[in-house]
């Protein structure tokens, strides 16, 4: 949930930041805009940006200052889906009825299919909330709740979705003591009021419900008024979830940490999983430097939360910086806005919380608003952090004022300054191996992951250009059971779905129980066939699916029979969210979707026949059907490496696994998808011929190597071969 903070608007920006490269042994800089989107609403003052909510490849933006028609600070969402590399402007959302000066989209929710809009100024401050529900990748109006009572005021300041539940904070409700409404949705679809809770201290002027969190079986809500120990310094109270009383009890009250005068402990929450985090804009920085903001991370163990750190830049961000004002995290990452610092411009601090617990996490980076930024654009009001994809709103920015007025989009991305380094990536065993490859593909996490068996190869062929479509990992498990660093990374990732691959027998209904008790069961979908041709035509469906009107027709085609070139065409397919086909040694034909128009065959005739290459041919066209392949499984890898470098792979970097078994390889392919890097195969012991004469061919370009695998799969021996081959005389 984000909230808004600022003054007047003129323009307004929103800005995406994409973290989707290694963090490891390279010089990483902040940032370099990559493309740029605008909305042709035309309209200043609309601060589009106040609201910013992120739910896997969806994206919602407010503008509850927009016109709607003739109808002044109505308000609108912009909804936005990622396809590919790019966030594309989807449909534009409006209350049915706008109401004058209503403000739809002050507060913004996503969970799955559904999308809460609070618009708490309509009907003269008394308040709205909004449901929308996407069908066949639509949303529809689906409901309008009003305040229960008319003097509740500003209802819809905050909102919150997880599962058939909604929390609603009301903050002027009962004379600014403040509120929060729970509703739940029934099986006819319908929102129903199930719990109204006051504020707990029951003072005025708490504005209680100013945020509110929904994760699991709890409840958080901030009262920022909130006196302690005599000082009006804020608290968040936590509710857990009674199932026998059909209600939510209160179980803590955490008071503000600092008792400092109006320290709004509480403007922002933000929750995933058992990670609190507390925004306190108010709070004093160095020196003492009045408003510079900070905020808090907790950690719950059983049914206590307790205080693990105070995240604090490590230097003033000036007078009003207002850090916290704004606040999101998702995996392993936690976003802080500080939308006063710079003199108003505004930026937001990223924190890792690799190495909880800990008294003082480590801030990675700060993320700036674009060169060109107005001063007061308030940059990181609204955040939305959720698998790996950053959006930041700046309401107040008129850098486009160039355009007429229309409203702007920003996308960035990290710019890599790689060190000759050959990087290990490896764990003690294939799972601890894999994720460390989850880890270096995907530092700040990741929406979505595709889930495959780790003991046999057959279903898991397919997987990376899935994984590609959806932005994350392949990652492996044992059949019978999730291994528990996989569950621990799924947990770090934030991914919110995972796709199963193959039937019970490769993964088994444990195992896809288990992921369904950590996503819920609605976030889980298994695609399998009664053998792997079958499977790969279920995960090349759902690939293409995902890639939605970015789907440009590509298909691979590898033998079904044997492992290594599909493993070897991995990266590609997974850079390109392009699907993979299997060719079936007992037959003469590959069957096809229907979008598919074009087709790489990976392998020579004894691993594609020439009777698949000609049932190919016949279906697509001569010129639309290409082979690439070498006189063994190396070759047919380099030669597929150098295919995906002439289609836009960056050979400054290159992975580096055992041809001789598959895990690694497989758990390659997405992370190097997602660095852009091609893989090359080797012998254990020996660099294979073909790796050490493509790594002399790009000698002038390769700065880093990726060895995949423990000493055990690519030896020392091997590794530093490869790094002569990069890099000596």
């Amino acid at each position: 949930m984000s909230r808004r903070v600022g003054a007047t608007a003129v323009l307004s920006v929103v800005v995406l930041v994409l973290l989707a490269v290694p963090n490891v042994a390279y010089a990483v800089t902040w940032p370099l805009p990559l493309d740029r989107y605008a909305l042709a609403w035309g309209e200043p003052s609309c601060r589009f940006g106040s609201a910013v909510a992120i739910w896997g490849d969806t994206m919602a933006v407010s503008a509850p200052a927009a016109a709607v028609e003739t109808i002044t600070a109505a308000g609108k969402v912009a909804v936005f889906e990622r396809r590919g590399v790019r966030w594309i402007p989807a449909q534009t959302l409006a209350a049915p009825t706008p109401r004058l000066a209503g403000r739809f989209g002050e507060s913004l929710a996503i969970r799955g299919d559904v999308m809460a809009v609070g618009a708490p100024l309509e009907d003269s401050g008394s308040g709205a909330v909004y449901i929308f529900v996407r069908s066949g990748g639509i949303w529809t109006f689906s409901a309008r709740i009003p305040p229960p009572w008319l003097e509740a005021r500003r209802f819809g300041w905050s909102v919150s979705l997880y599962g058939d539940k909604l929390a609603i904070g009301c903050p002027m409700a009962n004379v600014s003591r403040g509120a929060v409404f729970i509703y739940r949705r029934n099986a006819a679809g319908t929102w129903e009021s199930l719990q109204q809770i006051d504020d707990p201290a029951m003072a005025y002027d708490d504005y209680f419900g100013t945020s509110v969190a929904l994760y699991g079986d709890w409840l958080l809500a901030s009262n920022p008024g909130q006196t302690v120990s005599d000082v009006r310094a804020g608290a968040v109270h936590a509710y857990r979830w009674n199932e026998s009383a059909d209600r939510y009890d209160h179980a803590q009250q955490m008071p503000a940490p600092d008792t400092v005068l109006s320290a709004d402990f509480g403007r922002s929450l933000a929750v995933d999983r058992d990670v609190l985090v507390v925004g306190a804009p108010g709070m004093p920085g160095p020196g003492p430097v009045s408003e510079h903001g900070m905020a808090y991370l907790f950690q719950r163990s059983g049914t206590t939360w307790s205080l693990v750190s105070r995240l604090m830049s490590s230097y003033s961000l000036g007078v009003g910086a207002q850090a916290g004002a704004a606040v999101s995290v998702s995996g392993d990452t936690i976003a802080v806005g500080a939308p006063g610092a710079v003199s108003g411009k505004g930026l937001v601090q990223m924190y890792s919380m690799s190495g909880l617990p800990t008294t003082a996490l480590q801030q990675a980076c700060n993320v700036n608003p674009p060169t060109g930024t107005t001063s007061d654009a308030r940059f990181g009001t609204g955040l939305g952090l959720s698998g790996g994809n950053l959006g930041c709103g700046a309401p107040y920015d008129d850098a486009a004022a160039s355009d007429g007025g229309s409203v702007a989009a920003y996308i960035f991305q990290y710019p890599l300054t790689p060190d000759r380094t050959a990087l290990r990536v490896s764990g003690t065993d294939r799972y601890l191996t894999n994720v460390e490859a989850s880890k270096r593909g995907f530092p700040f996490g990741a929406p979505a992951v595709v889930v495959c068996t780790g003991e046999n190869w057959p279903d898991a062929l397919g997987g990376a250009g899935l994984a590609g479509a959806v932005h994350g990992p392949v990652l492996l498990t044992r059949s019978s059971a999730l291994p528990a660093a996989t569950v621990a990374e799924i947990k770090r990732l934030g991914a919110v779905k995972a796709y199963v691959i193959g039937g019970t027998g490769a993964v088994s209904a444990s195992v896809e129980n288990a992921l369904r008790s950590l996503l819920g069961s609605s976030n889980v979908q298994r695609l399998q066939g009664p053998n792997r041709y079958a499977t790969a035509q279920a995960v090349a469906a759902e690939t293409i699916r995902q890639r939605g009107s970015t789907y440009a027709g590509g298909a691979f085609v590898a033998t079904g029979d044997k492992y290594p070139d599909a493993v070897a065409v991995s990266p590609l397919a997974a850079f390109l969210g392009t699907p993979l086909l299997l060719a079936n040694p007992a037959s003469t034909s590959v069957d096809l979707p229907s979008q598919v128009t074009y087709a790489v065959v990976a392998g020579g005739e004894s691993a594609v026949s020439a009777a698949h290459y000609a049932d190919l041919v016949a279906k697509l066209g001569a010129s639309n059907v290409v082979r690439k392949y070498g006189l063994n499984r190396y070759e047919t890898a380099a030669a597929l490496a150098q295919l995906g470098v002439d289609g836009g792979m960056n050979k400054s970097g290159v992975g580096l696994a055992t041809g001789e078994n598959f895990p690694d390889a497989l758990s390659a392919g997405p992370m190097l998808g997602a660095y852009g890097c091609p893989l090359l195969l080797t012998r254990s012991t020996v660099l294979s011929e073909a790796a050490d004469l493509k790594l002399r061919a790009w000698r002038p370009n390769v700065s880093f190597l990726h060895v995949v695998g423990g000493t055990g799969a690519v030896s020392e021996d091997v590794k530093n071969a490869a790094a002569d081959a990069a890099w000596g005389p």
